[in-house]
Order: C-alpha cells, then structure tokens, then sequence
C-alpha cells in the first residue's frame, strides 16, 4: 500500500507523510523531509558538516557539498532544503 502516493510501499517508507505529487528518494522522503531529519540539535560544528554533506538521493558522491541542503540557525539549529534540484 501507498497512503502517501509517492511510489514507496507504507512499510518501507521512512516519511508516510510526504504530500502527494512531491518528488522523493529511495526511502519516500521529500527534500525538505530528509534536510530536516540530519541535524536535531548537539554540537554546532558537528550539526554544520553533517547539513552540509547530506546529499539527498545519493545523487552526488563525488562532491564534496552535495548543496542539498543547508543550516538553519535561528529559531533553532535545523537543516533546511536547498532548492536547486531540477
């Protein structure tokens, strides 16, 4: 089953909640999803790299700043999404 509709079966997909129609990796996550899902706070040098080297679908790995996502730090340290992505 697809409750979500974007192609990943309900029991495999890491974000059962991404809205219909949004583009998503391997694991059903949206860009914004999986930005957001790699820094939930701690030490902020460890949280900026770790923003800085997500690369979503796994579509850069010879680069080093996949540029998929981006810090966030106020109201809070968070990882946001870039939109570059065609």
């Amino acid at each position: 089953m697809r409750a979500d509709g974007d192609g990943e079966e309900d029991a495999t997909d890491a974000c059962p909640q991404t809205p219909e129609g949004v583009e998503t990796d391997s694991a059903g996550c949206s860009q914004e999803e999986f930005c957001a899902s790699h820094v939930a706070g701690g030490e902020l040098r460890r949280a900026l790299v770790a923003c800085y080297l997500a690369d979503w679908r796994n579509d850069e790995p010879a680069t080093l700043f996949p540029r998929d996502c981006r810090p966030r730090l106020f109201p809070g340290l968070a990882c946001e999404a870039i939109s570059t992505h065609p």
